[in-house]
């Protein structure tokens, strides 16, 4: 469990101490349920113990239990302790105005405080669970602070991806720019990520350009063939799309699009 946390914990009588003890042994060993009585029994004896408030929150989060979850971290914040990671957890069980408010208070933290390597992948795992669940602004402050400890191929693309969801294109081809020039050879994903920023600013030959030169390494690509098809129809070039419709099919015969619906 978090160093923090369990350096922040009460050990205020000689009762709880062992029990603690047997505690962090069940944890270790991942025998979870053992974990759970243990610290149970210690919020009996006190029930502002900060670890054992933590540790049950987080566990129970594991076994989708949100009430018991949410109800500790409460107790936690309750006693003035600032710590991101019990905001995070509880923007993560919320949603709205309130998960907006928790990740706030955790993002405020971080501002007031040196980021390190370890949390690198934690911030890209939560930017990714608020991409994948639409919240997209949460997920840029995320990305960002990842980006900001190790500006990776990984997190310029997920920042691409951002920025697109938001509409702010510019920012998006920045990143997804960065990708193109830094892999060693042409990836189509990332080919049709730029060439549909391009479409959505209406630059339609920059867009099919960018396409066309993919084909040229990838002649039998429909997904290629696809995107171009997307791009001459945004551009009201329905002949074309066809055509490029067409050879996806040709090229993969289980691919289907319904011409009717251009």
């Amino acid at each position: 469990m978090d160093k923090e946390i369990t350096e922040n914990t009460e050990t205020s009588t000689k009762y709880i101490k062992p029990i603690l003890e047997e505690a962090r042994k069940a944890l270790k060993a991942s025998e979870l349920k053992s974990a759970i009585d243990f610290y149970e029994y210690i919020i009996l004896l006190d029930d502002k113990n900060i670890e054992a408030l933590y540790t049950i929150a987080v566990l129970y989060m594991k076994y989708d239990n949100k009430d018991v979850a949410i109800s500790c971290f409460d107790r936690i914040i309750s006693q003035n302790i600032e710590n991101p990671f019990v905001y995070e957890y509880m923007g993560i069980m919320h949603d709205g105005e309130k998960r907006k408010e928790y990740f706030d208070n955790a993002l405020d933290l971080y501002s007031h405080s040196k980021l390190n390597q370890k949390d690198y992948l934690r911030f890209i795992n939560i930017s990714l669970k608020m991409y994948n669940e639409e919240d997209y602004n949460i997920a840029e402050s995320y990305a960002l602070l990842a980006y900001s400890i190790k500006p990776s191929i990984k997190i310029s693309n997920i920042l691409g991806s951002i920025y697109f969801k938001l509409r702010d294109y510019d920012k998006a081809l920045s990143y997804f720019h960065d990708v193109y020039a830094k892999l060693p050879v042409v990836n189509i994903f990332i080919v049709s990520n730029i060439a549909h920023c391009y479409e959505q600013k209406n630059s339609f030959s920059i867009a099919l350009r960018y396409i066309e030169k993919a084909l040229d390494i990838y002649p039998r690509s429909e997904r290629l063939y696809y995107d171009m098809g997307l791009i001459h129809i945004s551009n009201n070039d329905k002949p074309s799309a066809m055509k490029a419709f067409k050879n996806a099919s040709d090229i993969n015969p289980s691919f289907s699009f319904d011409m009717n619906s251009i």
